[in-house]
C-alpha cells in the first residue's frame, strides 16, 4: 500500500528511522570534527536511496505502459 506521497508505509518508516538515528548521533559527545559532516553525508546517501525508490517505481510503470502500447500497435 502506498502513502499519498508515493512512498510505501515501510519507506516512510525507514526515512523516519534515519532522522531518529541522526538525532541520536548528534547527541553523542564529539570525538572528531569530521564525524558530523561524514555521518550527515552517509545519512543523505541512505535517504537518497529510499527517496529514489519512488522514482524507480514510476519509471517502471511508464516502461510497462510504453511496452504495452508498442505491443498493442503490433497486434494485427
Amino acid at each position: 500500500m502506498s502513502a499519498p506521497t508515493g512512498f510505501t508505509n515501510e519507506e516512510l518508516v525507514i526515512l523516519s528511522l534515519t532522522a531518529a538515528v541522526w538525532n541520536r548521533f548528534i547527541a553523542l559527545p564529539l570525538l572528531h570534527t569530521d564525524d558530523i559532516p561524514e555521518f550527515r553525508a552517509k545519512m543523505h546517501d541512505l535517504q537518497r536511496i529510499i527517496i529514489g525508490r519512488v522514482g524507480q517505481r514510476e519509471l517502471a510503470k511508464n516502461d510497462v505502459a510504453d511496452l504495452l502500447m508498442v505491443l498493442s500497435e503490433q497486434t494485427p
